[in-house]
C-alpha cells in the first residue's frame, strides 16, 4: 500500500502494482484459458474411445462397424474442429509477433469466407447475400492492412455463427463500405437477436449461448478469435439489433494508405453478389 504523497518512491510502487496486477490477470487468464480448452479436448477423445472399447468388446456385423466408424469420423471432425479454433485463437492474441501483414482488399476476405460458409448455409437452407463497395470517383477498393488469413476467420466466424442461429429459409447479409478512415464490414442475420444484457460476455472464449432453448453446436471459440483479430488489426466490433430483426456485427478497421491500392473498373457505389 502507498500513503498517497508525491514522491518518486510512490510513483515506483504504484507502477509496480500496476505490473504485477497486470501480470496476476495475464496469469489467471491463462489458467483459465487451458482449464477450458482441456475441457473442450476431453470430450471428443472420451467419445472416440467408448467407441473404439464398444468395437472391440464382439463381432458385429458390418453395419454396426459402418456405424461405428461414422460416428468416430464426427468426433474427429469436431476435435479438429477445436484444435483448429485454439490455434487460431492463441495466433490472434499473440500479437503482431506472428502476424503475416499484407495489403488485402475487405471485399476479397470477405468474398472467400461467404465462400467457405456455402456448404453450411445449403445445409441450413440458409441463403447468403454479399454487397461490396468500390470508391465511386476512384474505383478504388477499400484496402486494410492485416494477416489476411486471420481476416478471413474472423468473417467466416461470423457468418458461420449467424448462420446457425437463423431460421430455415432466411438469409445472412454481409455489407462492406467504406470512408476516408475505416473500413466497415457489417454481418446481419434473422435470428432471435442478442438482448443488450448478454452482450458484454459474447466473446468471451467458450462460451456459448442457446438459442431457443437450444445449444448452437458451436465450440463457443468463434467470437472469441473475432474479438482478437478485430483488436489485433486495430479495430473495433460493436453488436446492435438489425434494422429487420436479428443481430447486427459492426466491424471498422483502419483503412490502409492509398497508395498502390488496386482499382477495378464500376459504374456503381456498390456491387451484389
Amino acid at each position: 500500500d502507498v500513503d498517497g504523497s508525491a514522491t518518486e518512491l510512490t510513483d515506483l510502487t504504484e507502477t509496480v502494482n500496476a505490473m504485477l496486477a497486470r501480470l496476476d490477470r495475464a496469469f489467471s487468464a491463462q489458467s483459465e484459458f487451458l482449464t477450458h480448452a482441456a475441457h473442450e479436448l476431453k470430450t471428443p477423445l472420451a467419445v472416440l474411445l467408448g467407441e473404439t472399447q464398444r468395437m472391440q468388446r464382439a463381432r458385429r456385423e458390418v453395419a454396426a462397424y459402418e456405424d461405428h466408424l461414422g460416428e468416430m469420423e464426427q468426433e474427429l471432425r469436431r476435435f479438429a474442429k477445436v484444435i483448429d479454433s485454439l490455434l487460431m485463437l492463441a495466433k490472434a492474441r499473440a500479437g503482431t509477433r506472428d502476424l503475416d501483414e499484407s495489403r488485402i482488399s475487405a471485399n476479397d476476405f470477405v468474398t472467400e469466407a461467404q465462400e467457405r460458409c456455402q456448404g453450411l448455409a445449403r445445409h441450413r437452407e440458409i441463403k447468403q447475400q454479399a454487397t461490396l463497395a468500390f470508391d465511386e470517383e476512384s474505383g478504388a477498393e477499400p484496402i486494410v492492412t492485416g494477416d489476411e488469413r486471420l481476416l478471413i476467420a474472423m468473417v467466416e466466424n461470423l457468418i458461420r455463427n449467424a448462420i446457425r442461429v437463423s431460421p430455415v429459409g432466411s438469409t445472412v447479409r454481409t455489407l462492406v463500405s467504406q470512408d476516408d478512415e475505416t473500413v466497415q464490414v457489417i454481418v446481419r442475420d434473422q435470428g432471435p437477436g442478442i438482448p443488450p444484457e448478454e452482450r458484454d460476455t459474447l466473446f468471451t472464449a467458450f462460451v456459448s449461448k442457446p438459442i431457443d432453448g437450444r445449444q448452437t453446436g458451436g465450440t463457443g471459440i468463434g467470437l472469441a478469435i473475432v474479438n482478437s483479430v478485430v483488436h489485433l488489426h486495430g479495430g473495433t466490433i460493436q453488436v446492435t439489433d438489425a434494422p429487420d430483426g436479428g443481430a447486427e456485427f459492426v466491424i471498422r478497421l483502419p483503412r490502409a494508405d492509398d497508395a498502390d491500392s488496386p482499382s477495378v473498373e464500376t459504374g456503381s457505389d456498390d456491387a451484389h453478389v
